[in-house]
């Protein structure tokens, strides 16, 4: 497991309720953001990120408890947590 996924399944007991979807999900998020630009606010990476994985779930998933789970349980606990590791990441 890499570090961001000890990271973001360590802090949110949500993640380890569905942890293989959660390390996709983290996976997916870190290889968006390394394709943004540093500049680009707080609230659009948060924006982009939802976006992006919302609609990586739609496509992988046709089972709508899994999609309503993954959307309003697990990717919002995903992006809190992506966005503040890859803030700290920059600060270091």
């Amino acid at each position: 497991m890499s570090q961001v996924e000890d990271y973001c399944l360590g802090r949110a007991w949500q993640l380890r309720l569905r942890p293989a979807d959660s390390r996709w999900l983290v996976g997916l998020a870190i290889s968006h953001l390394a394709t943004r630009p540093a500049m680009a606010t707080l609230t659009q990476h948060r924006q982009q990120l939802t976006a992006v994985l919302s609609d990586a779930v739609h496509e992988r998933y046709g089972n709508p408890v899994v999609v309503w789970i993954l959307l309003y349980v697990v990717v919002p606990v995903i992006v809190r947590l992506i966005i503040e590791w890859w803030f700290q990441q920059r600060e270091q």
